[in-house]
């Protein structure tokens, strides 16, 4: 399966870049084949390691932000 992920947390300075650094390095240690693009990451992999992984990314996010302003999940 191939997913299109793209979280946005909703930070009081507005800067993502640690937030979404700790998500990139979660989907690194998966060891799943992923593509970065200028607005997601496209994961692919087995349904059950992809949702696990796609889960792990929101739980991250939502550790550091009270508030996600976009989780878009597209599958294929």
């Amino acid at each position: 399966m191939l997913v299109e992920l793209s979280i946005l947390p909703l930070i009081g300075d507005g800067h993502l870049s640690d937030e979404l650094a700790e998500v990139l390095k979660l989907i690194d240690s998966y060891g799943l084949p992923y593509q970065l693009t200028p607005t997601a990451t496209c994961i692919e992999g087995d349904w059950n390691e992809v949702m696990e992984l796609v889960h792990q990314c929101h739980n991250c996010v939502r550790s550091k932000a009270s508030h996600v302003v976009r989780s878009r999940t597209r599958m294929a």
